[in-house]
């Protein structure tokens, strides 16, 4: 049944993009409008102001929902559709036109295009200078921009943005509660690669001490925390500390009304057979392993319909149905 929802999602999805796409109707609902030279026939000549911002705003959402099933090229595409429909009415002072910026430049980061989406980032960060207070634009930018120096493996720079970071929140950690857990975690995921296990936990249990155990959208933040917890103490050898920490982000996990990106909890199903078979358990470990297989076979379908980078998670395997040892950063590229 999963699968026969995912093909008529998919399909309907794609019905309402062609449809989306076809020429907009000549509307006098205002009396402005604007001249527009021709393109591939989704403009025409006199299109009223408010039709033309519609189609950019669609543009806009389309483009964001292809992004959501790694589509990138194909969203960049409607995001230069949307520029164009948002600049023919009032230019850069549209609003939306920092998000078509910022989007273009996250699709590049996932594309792996830095330099690219590094560009397309300081335009959107120009724009948004245009706010009276435009720090959650520059905290965005800053985290994303020293993910992608992580990305490169060029440290020094990715911790410069870091500090930005904590420059710019200053004293105002509760109103930037979600940008700094992902900076500390994101910070963590460095060390790790950069192979200073201690440094990476420390990071992580800061992460920790600042998440709300009162707040609903928190958990599954807490849940993946503690699973890349118990991934560095199976490294260390402490596959005790390990086991407790990957069954706590399990429960977690399973007490959430929805998971945000299954491939974590897919992660959370392997690091508990990882720590159990260090305990010498492996038939209880084989049970997890399997429910990791399972579900990231689900994903790989189209069941699950999120953002997630699990290319590379079956490549080690020990035996059909079971996942062997994961390395970090390629389950989560």
């Amino acid at each position: 049944m999963l699968g026969l929802r995912s093909f008529i999602r998919r399909a309907c999805f794609s019905i309402r993009a062609k449809a989306s796409l076809e020429p907009i109707s000549k509307h006098q609902d205002w009396e402005s409008t604007v001249i527009l030279e021709d393109d591939s026939g989704f403009f025409g000549p006199d299109i009223p102001l408010r039709r033309i911002e519609e189609r950019g705003r669609t543009y806009l959402n389309q483009a964001k929902e292809l992004s959501s099933h790694k589509s990138f090229e194909e969203s960049n595409g409607l995001l230069d559709r949307a520029m164009d429909a948002f600049k023919s009415t009032f230019g850069e002072e549209y609003p939306e036109i920092y998000d078509v910026y910022k989007n273009k430049a996250k699709n590049f980061f996932r594309l792996k295009s830095w330099d690219q989406g590094i560009e397309w980032y300081q335009k959107a960060v120009e724009h948004s200078y245009k706010k009276l207070d435009n720090r959650s634009a520059l905290l965005e930018y800053f985290i994303d921009r020293a993910w992608a120096h992580v990305e490169r493996k060029e440290f020094d720079k990715a911790e410069s943005f870091y500090k930005k970071i904590f420059d710019l929140i200053h004293n105002e950690e509760a109103k930037y509660h979600t940008q700094v857990l992902t900076a500390l975690d994101d910070m963590a995921h460095m060390y790790h690669m950069k192979g200073d296990l201690n440094m990476a936990l420390n990071y992580h249990y800061e992460a920790l001490k600042r998440v709300d155990n009162l707040k609903v959208s928190d958990q599954p933040y807490k849940a993946k925390i503690l699973t890349h917890i118990a991934q560095i103490h199976t490294e260390l050898g402490d596959s005790g500390e390990a086991l407790r920490c990957a069954k706590t982000a399990l429960e977690l996990y399973e007490k959430s009304a929805a998971i945000d990106d299954p491939a974590e909890l897919s992660w959370c199903y392997n690091t508990i057979g990882e720590a159990l078979n260090k305990e010498g358990n492996s038939s209880e470990a084989d049970k997890y392993f399997e429910k990791a297989a399972e579900l990231k076979n689900k994903i790989d379908k189209g069941d699950f319909f999120a953002e997630v980078g699990t290319k590379s998670f079956m490549e080690k395997t020990k035996k059909a149905g079971k996942v062997s040892k994961l390395d970090q950063d390629e389950f989560m590229d």
